[in-house]
């Protein structure tokens, strides 16, 4: 008679890990879905003159003006990333925090479109009110992605739809404040009020890669 031999018995404990291998392999290599919450910057206005631009990642709220003379749209960048919620394994969300004080100058966009021959504008007399309504002027600005440099103190002929870039140093997290004084018609100026952005928290989907 021959020997018999007793059969090999899988322990449970190697199914689980082969099973928690598999899930972590698949991961690194499928990336997984991440829910990012960024800081935006939107007009405290009626919304019959707010402009939303839902193809924008970065300039997704604007505040029109309509004029006799000119249209004005102007914006303000969106801030930094203020936290990370990765899907570990696609179910149980893993929120991460960063520093919610931006350390990054934040952008103003102004957009104008001349209906009058006679309109300049100098982009420097555009202001951050701060406390104590104390003025704090852009550090630097660009027209159609052309660099003015840091303090060019020039008024420029709108004859044509231009828009103009201005970064101003860190001033906080906060509701930010602005004020627009170097629109002219004929050299005289054109008052505006003071406009008001509020930020806000925007929350998006995407898809993180392994890499």
């Amino acid at each position: 008679m021959c020997a018999t031999y007793p059969s090999k018995r899988r322990h449970p404990e190697m199914w689980v890990r082969s099973i928690l291998s598999i899930i972590v392999l698949c991961m690194v290599n499928s990336g997984c879905l991440v829910l990012r919450g960024e800081r935006r910057y939107k007009p405290h206005a009626p919304r019959s003159v707010v402009k939303v631009d839902k193809n924008s990642d970065e300039l997704r709220y604007s505040r029109l003006f309509d004029c006799p003379d000119f249209g004005l749209e102007i914006g303000i960048k969106g801030g930094p990333v203020l936290w990370d919620a990765p899907f570990w394994f696609y179910v149980l969300p893993i929120p991460v925090r960063y520093n919610d004080s931006p350390t990054q100058p934040f952008g103003v966009q102004v957009q104008l479109k001349p209906k009058s021959e006679q309109l300049t504008f100098d982009p420097w007399q555009t202001f951050f009110l701060g406390t104590n309504e104390v003025r704090v002027p852009p550090k630097s600005i660009w027209q159609d992605a052309r660099w003015l440099g840091t303090n060019t103190l020039a008024a420029f002929p709108v004859t044509n739809s231009t828009a103009f870039y201005m970064e101003f140093r860190p001033l906080g997290s906060g509701a930010i404040r602005l004020s627009i004084e170097g629109v002219k018609l004929s050299g005289h100026a054109i008052p505006l009020p003071p406009i008001a952005f509020r930020p806000t928290t925007f929350i998006r989907p995407q898809f993180r890669l392994p890499y």
